[in-house]
């Protein structure tokens, strides 16, 4: 038996008997990794099955392999917790022989393969069976999207959905029933189980998920659809394919019958003593019963003299469609539409072939429906209330626009000013696109932006030296004949002098340079490319010398020194300094490479390895550090898991593109984002909770729960709602918002102007855009202040500048009435972060709202 103490003992015994102790703690674990990837390359059934149910749930090698780092580290650590732990000064003076001393107990070893089986199935069985449920998971919602819907009839059983409707509906339904099992739950195990089996027929288990419908499965499956009305198939229906062939016989049939009422339409105000207005409303039935396929033989049109009383039933649509009219426009306190106007059209149509199929006798029945008469219709049409806001086409249109800026502003990159405007128009289209939308589904797809015929800058450097320009550029840059007249003057400026002095100017980049310049200067004609020879000699004069070569190296080099042997988190801003340095170094001296990692790896710069170690090991501490804040975050101190996932994210930021950990890896550990998340979880049932106690009839003595619940809501969704993470949409989370919004109503509670502009303005996303130009960097400031606009007030725009993403913004550079902002001043090769204060006033001049310098997402570039 293995003796342990609460500290180490390793200092309690003799160096060398310590040393040897060490080296057998290293052949313990080199054994013992050996047998444990030979468990791992073939384990047995036993460790494959947790027994949560009579079948057990069957664990893959895919499910263990993702466990199987996390496994090893707890592994490994049993074996070095037993060598920190040994209080016993061993006999054996070998390593090998410590080994079986230290690591052997009874003649069985923790080293085996045996043990390390059984060790498995106790510590790490449960995050095996974990991650078999998230990779069951994916599965099942990967099956139900690959469901083929054309299979399903658009034929409607009831008031409301077609079957195929009914049946997307009931998928996504399905699907969230899969993403809600919670990988923690071992009963959810059961659950995910019996969806596998579910969905070895998976038509039949969408429809199986909505028992008020039964479907015959043969059927289902085959594309044949019957309704069982328990005694028997009821009603055969048609697949979409097959509808669309039906519709085509249809409209020929509908057309005979009409014919056939329109003769006798004639016929009768031919007589003395017709009834014009009873006329019209037999016209009008007939041609609605024919075109809804209820009356399909024109040997069942009765003629007008026989007639029902039609005109009433003409009447009670009229007052339906008036009544329907009225419902669709009411709104609630924040003027959002309380009911689906789609739903409702539905109902009215269901309810005119109902209401006029009675007045025509027809004997017109549908078993899987109760006949609507103008009352039922009224009931269905107040009910039909929406189960969320007109706040989630807002909220689908930001996601949509902000993801338009984003791709925006990855293109724009890839362009000169000129072919900027192509870009930008291109996008303006679908932004505008966006905002007319009435309803999510008529969103575009970002995918419809199109500018394929605008040329990149490759393209347009291209046009220099291979296309139509070629001759004009080699005027002023040829470097396989005479010398350009850029070449000549950088001649002239060079004369008297060798590359050794330190005037020299170095023109390595000189052919890269002035493509880069012209381009930018919109040329794109020979005369436009002469035109610019004088001005162009600013490229040469902006060419490094040999001094300030030597100069930007030994400034590296320094750099690198500085950065203290041992790397800690506290040393971030030297080695990123040294970063940025060499960055600019491998641009002035036109380094190749993939990215600046490879470029700076190209240069001369003596250390640059050592740059890379220093890197790699601030890398190690601060991911480490980051380890160690968030196992130490309090799960309920909300203040304390921000702070430590804005350090995560900032840090993750330091993986993108030329930035100094480039190709690191990102932090993953989900830990602060769980808890977050949990919290989050609390206060959206705090939120649901406040609505759910508000009476059906509010009164005046529910104000304060009324304003208390808003509080809550208002809240919530502030500090929820990302545009930036699509589909996080807080306001949709509350599902009892429209009970919310409706109380407000009964009780007048609507805002006034200036407290409305000020809660639209803390809900308000606002985020800075750059683009580089020739005369410096433009921002952008995005925001949604048109309804500010139209409601009388102004927006002032605060532009800051900082050289932290995160602080040291200052006092404004400048104030402006206009969205954007050129910096034309800036120290070359510094990074800068930009964000902007929006200020309303009103048309007084007074301001209304403020909003904070945090609420504005920050746009960066390199001056």
């Amino acid at each position: 038996m293995f003796t342990f103490s609460f500290g180490s003992a390793l200092a309690a015994i003799s160096p060398s008997a310590k040393a040897t102790l060490l080296e057998a703690e290293k052949l313990a674990l080199t054994r013992a990794e050996g047998n444990f990837d030979a468990v791992y390359a073939s384990l047995e059934n036993t460790y494959n099955n947790i027994g949560v149910h009579a079948d057990g749930y069957e664990i893959t090698d895919e499910a263990w392999a993702t466990v199987k780092t996390d496994a090893w580290k707890a592994y490994k650590k049993v074996i070095t917790d037993i060598t920190d732990n040994f209080d016993h000064d061993p006999t054996a003076t070998t390593a090998a022989g410590m080994v079986d001393e230290v690591y052997v107990s009874g003649g069985d070893s923790i080293l085996t393969a045996t043990f390390i089986q059984s060790w498995l199935y106790t510590n790490c069985l449960l995050d095996a069976a974990r991650s078999q449920m998230a990779i069951d998971k994916q599965e099942l919602i990967d099956r139900i999207d690959a469901v083929d819907f054309s299979l399903y009839s658009k034929t409607t059983p009831s008031t409301g959905d077609t079957y195929y409707e009914l049946a997307v509906k009931r998928a996504e339904a399905l699907k969230d029933v899969v993403k809600g099992y919670d990988e923690t739950d071992e009963v959810a195990y059961q659950n995910v189980m019996m969806v596998k089996s579910a969905m070895d027929g998976l038509n039949a288990a969408i429809y199986a998920w909505t028992p008020a419908l039964t479907i015959g499965t043969t059927g289902i499956e085959s594309g044949l659809y019957k309704i069982n009305n328990g005694t028997g198939y009821a009603t055969e229906l048609k697949t979409i394919e097959e509808e669309a062939t039906a519709d085509l016989d249809a409209e020929v049939v509908a057309a005979k019958v009409k014919a056939v009422v329109k003769e006798n339409y004639v016929n009768y105000l031919k007589g003395t003593t017709a009834d014009k207005d009873l006329a019209e409303a037999y016209l009008t039935v007939y041609y609605w019963l024919a075109d809804q396929g209820v009356i399909t033989t024109a040997g069942d049109v009765e003629s007008v003299t026989v007639a029902p009383d039609f005109t009433t039933a003409v009447g009670q649509v009229e007052e339906l469609n008036a009544y329907a009219a009225k419902y669709k426009a009411e709104k609630n306190a924040n003027g959002e539409l309380v009911r689906d106007a789609a739903t409702i059209d539905k109902i009215v149509k269901t309810a005119t072939t109902d209401i006029y199929a009675k007045a025509e006798n027809s004997g017109y029945t549908d078993g899987a429906r109760t006949l609507y008469v103008l009352g039922t219709a009224k009931t269905a049409i107040e009910d039909a209330t929406v189960e969320t806001t007109d706040a989630n086409l807002v909220f689908a249109k930001e996601v949509a626009k902000v993801a338009a800026e984003d791709a925006r502003e990855d293109a724009l990159e890839n362009y000169y000013p000129k072919e900027q405007e192509a870009v930008n128009a291109a996008y303006d289209k679908y932004i505008a696109a966006v905002e007319a939308a009435t309803v999510e589904s008529k969103i575009p797809a970002l995918s419809t932006v199109t500018y394929s015929s605008v040329l990149t800058k490759t393209q347009v450097n291209t046009l220099y030296t291979s296309g139509k320009l070629a001759t004009a550029y080699d005027t002023l840059y040829d470097a396989d004949a005479d010398k350009g007249a850029l070449e000549l003057y950088l001649d002239y400026k060079n004369a008297g002098l060798t590359a050794r002095d330190a005037a020299y100017i170095v023109s390595a980049t000189l052919d890269t340079d002035l493509q880069k310049y012209l381009g930018e200067k919109g040329a794109r004609t020979a005369d436009e490319v002469k035109a610019l020879a004088e001005e162009a000699k600013s490229v040469v004069d902006a060419l490094p010398t040999v001094g300030g070569i030597a100069a930007a190296k030994a400034a590296v080099e320094e750099a690198i020194k500085a950065i203290p042997a041992t790397v800690t988190v506290a040393d971030k801003d030297a080695v990123e300094n040294a970063w940025n340095l060499a960055k600019d170094y491998a641009d002035m001296t036109n380094a190749s490479g993939a990215d600046y990692t490879a470029q700076i790896a190209a240069t001369d710069i003596s250390n640059r390895a050592t740059l890379a170690t220093k890197i790699d090991k601030l890398h190690s501490a601060m991911a480490l550090d980051l380890a160690k804040k968030s196992a130490a975050a309090g799960k309920t101190d909300k203040a304390a898991l921000n702070a430590v996932q804005d350090e995560i994210d900032a840090f993750n930021d330091l993986h993108d593109a030329e930035e100094m950990f480039e190709n690191g890896t990102e932090y993953t550990d989900t830990t602060v984002s769980k808890a977050l998340e949990d919290i989050r979880a609390a206060e959206l049932k705090a939120v649901i909770s406040a609505i759910n106690v508000l009476p059906v009839n509010i009164t005046d003595a529910d104000k304060a729960a009324v304003e208390n619940a808003r509080k809550l809501y208002d809240a919530f969704v502030k500090e929820y709602t990302d545009y930036d993470a699509p589909g996080y949409n807080a306001a949709a989370q509350v599902t009892n918002f429209r009970e919310l919004a409706l109380a407000e109503a009964a009780l007048g509670l609507n805002y006034d102007a200036e407290e409305n502009a000020k809660a639209y303005v803390q809900d308000l996303k606002i985020a800075a855009r750059s683009v580089k130009t020739s005369k410096g960097v433009k921002v952008t400031i995005n925001a949604d202040v048109q309804e500010l606009l139209d409601n009388g007030y102004t927006v002032e725009y605060k532009f800051y500048r900082s050289t932290k993403s995160n602080k040291n913004f200052g006092t404004a550079k400048v104030i402006k009435t206009e969205n954007t902002y050129l910096n034309t001043s800036g120290t070359k090769g510094t990074r800068y972060y930009y964000k902007a204060k929006l200020v309303v006033k009103n048309a007084a001049g007074e301001v209304v709202a403020t909003t904070p310098l945090t609420q504005c997402l920050y746009a960066t570039r390199t001056f």
